[in-house]
């Protein structure tokens, strides 16, 4: 047992959660009170019972607090004390270590409060597997100790409890408070992204943000920044510890290899701050090039924004956040742009275009979605082949693996720049976006998406002859003029 001094933060944690537990109406499956009850067994099935309820109500612990009368919730004080307390001629705290199951980890803390004695048996939520007391597994059913095994709807939601890990939804920060949270979160561009006005009360921020999985309120009554929030709308995310490596990296080259590094910046904010940044600042350091069109001057953009801002928004919600030491790196060359994303991409890299939605970071992805940085349906590389088609630029070039995803972006107008590997990549990335929208391709649709003259139709007759050869395309079957033939992605 810990004896806490008051000057600890750890005695302020422990004497908010007592004074929040005698807060409430009634017990919480979570929470036991007790007054001076020392049988062992007793006290190894209540930290049972009170871990796996833990889990289930998705709480850190469950509690066993002793001084604390079962009917008033008054502070009274107790004379048990679990260092001298023994089954037998075993001390209690071993005893309880080897009667419960090794997924099982407790301790008692004591301290004073109103000057009258306390102690708190705390159970660490079950991991993995339920908890058990010799060989029997317990839970809490309103204010009673029972065996899970009588009762299958808990057992059921326990195990669906165990089941799932989710780092979204995992705390970056514990124990913050309510009027600390606008320390750590960027508020005004959150509700600015929701088009919403700024609460003037405390409570309505925190009611939002827990409604939108951003924060979840502690044991102790304090808040707990989830690594979602965190990632959306962190001021900065070095200070917190769980995600403090994955802002997004920027890394400019000199010429076309990796080994000419220039220089670098990374962004340390939450995606929904950064993101316009980010596609700002490579737009700039891109460069752009003058376009006289019909005797006017333009300036062209060396990638199209849109494109930049979809990659990376997909990047950032289809990232392996559990992969340590990973982050997103965007390397700029003179030629081309790549984005490298830790994690396996979900779908076939041929797929991409008609993939059904599927975002490996539900949760971050939700709260992007919410805010209007990433598309309600779909992978929104179909935005991208839209974006790079209006500038007769290749389709975007994906690359994956076990460990990583590489999205390329090259910097190159009309088909006279492209290399035999972009004329059938592009050619079939069309094709496939119009399949998605219900058409077929033809000639005369590659040679706009191209910027092919009518009077080389042959330079496109030759390039769709190609892309049969390696089994991109197929011809469609929907035209019986034989002079006049559609096409469609392989897999239609």
């Amino acid at each position: 047992m810990i004896t806490l001094e008051p000057t600890s933060e750890e005695y302020r944690f422990y004497e908010r959660i007592v004074r929040n537990a005698c807060a409430l109406q009634g017990e919480e499956e979570w929470l036991e009170f007790k007054h001076s009850n020392s049988n062992p067994d007793l006290i190894g099935q209540y930290l049972c019972a009170l871990g796996n309820a833990a889990c289930i109500c998705q709480k850190d612990n469950g509690y066993l607090i002793y001084g604390i009368d079962d009917a008033s919730h008054e502070i009274v004080g107790t004379s048990f004390d679990p260092s001298i307390a023994k089954k037998g001629g075993e001390a209690l705290e071993s005893y309880l270590g080897h009667m419960l199951s090794k997924n099982a980890y407790f301790k008692f803390v004591k301290l004073f409060i109103e000057d009258r004695p306390i102690v708190i048996g705390v159970a660490m939520k079950a991991v993995s597997t339920p908890i058990s007391f010799a060989g029997t597994e317990y839970i809490r059913v309103g204010s009673s100790l029972k065996k899970l095994k009588d009762f299958p709807e808990s057992e059921r939601k326990l195990w669906l409890s165990l089941s799932v890990f989710d780092f979204e939804s995992m705390s970056a920060l514990d124990h913050v408070e309510g009027s600390k949270i606008i320390d750590y979160l960027d508020l005004s561009c959150y509700y600015r992204c929701l088009q919403k006005p700024y609460p003037s009360k405390e409570e309505d921020i925190i009611l939002d943000l827990t409604r939108d999985g951003i924060i979840r309120e502690q044991d102790d009554g304090r808040f707990a920044i989830l690594n979602c929030g965190a990632l959306a709308i962190a001021r900065d995310l070095s200070l917190f510890p769980s995600v403090s490596n994955r802002g997004i990296r920027i890394i400019f080259h000199q010429s076309q290899y990796l080994t000419s590094f220039s220089s670098e910046k990374t962004f340390d904010c939450g995606y929904a701050i950064s993101l316009e940044q980010i596609v700002d600042y490579i737009d700039d350091r891109a460069g752009r090039e003058e376009k006289i069109d019909a005797a006017r001057r333009q300036s062209v953009h060396a990638y199209p924004p849109i494109a930049i801002r979809e990659i990376i928004a997909n990047a950032a919600i289809h990232q392996d956040l559990t992969s340590r030491g990973a982050s997103i790196i965007v390397h700029l060359y003179p030629d081309r742009l790549t984005v490298t994303n830790p994690g396996k991409l979900l779908c076939d890299v041929k797929r991409s275009i008609d993939a059904l939605p599927k975002a490996r970071n539900e949760e971050l992805a939700r709260i992007l979605r919410k805010m209007g940085f990433v598309e309600e349906q779909g992978s929104g590389f179909d935005r991208i082949e839209e974006c790079l088609a209006s500038e007769k630029m290749p389709s975007v070039l994906l690359e994956t693996d076990d460990q990583k995803t590489v999205a390329t972006l090259f910097h190159k107008r009309g088909y006279r720049e492209f290399d035999k590997d972009d004329l059938t990549r592009t050619s079939y990335t069309f094709a496939c976006l119009r399949h998605f929208n219900g058409l077929e391709l033809t000639n005369s649709d590659l040679r706009e998406r191209l910027g092919i003259e009518e009077k080389n139709a042959a330079i496109a007759s030759r390039i769709l002859k190609e892309c049969i050869a390696i089994g991109a395309l197929k011809f469609s079957e929907s035209k019986k003029d034989k002079r006049s033939v559609n096409y469609l992605p392989f897999y239609a």
